[in-house]
């Protein structure tokens, strides 16, 4: 299983590890909260791929 985090501006990229930008109120909010809004910890949202083993 793998988890990609990303915010709601990128598709597929997330899958290359590009995690794109938040909006500017979550990332001033996240300043403001010591959050480097620049950072893979402050995506908004996880994708967690996962296969079944057969």
């Amino acid at each position: 299983m793998k988890v990609y985090p990303h915010n709601h501006t990128v598709g597929a990229e997330v899958l290359q590890g590009i995690y794109g930008r938040s909006h500017m109120k979550y990332r001033f909010s996240q300043w403001l909260s010591g959050i480097n809004p620049n950072s893979p910890e402050a995506a908004l949202s996880l994708m967690c791929v996962a296969r079944r083993n057969a």
